[in-house]
């Protein structure tokens, strides 16, 4: 038996037209009876604790203290 959402390549050759127009781009609806059952959409891709940092470092050297408020001042009004 394989782990959850693992299935051996060939398995459910039936999805497979769908799984690549999805990988594609696309939004494929899959109904049971006439009702949505569940939506495939294109994987989205992970990113990596790196990227993240990198993003936060932007970030960070974008934001300007206000002249008004001083770091100490911060600090006490996240504490309550």
């Amino acid at each position: 038996m394989l782990p959850a959402g693992e299935a051996e390549p060939g398995m459910y050759p039936s999805c497979s037209p769908g799984v690549e127009r999805a990988r594609d781009g696309e939004k494929i609806g899959i109904t049971r009876r006439e009702d949505l059952a569940a939506v495939l959409v294109p994987a989205v891709p992970e990113t990596s604790l790196k990227d993240i940092f990198v993003d936060i470092e932007k970030i960070r050297k974008r934001a300007k203290l206000s002249r008004r408020a001083n770091v100490r001042d911060l600090i006490e009004d996240g504490r309550t």
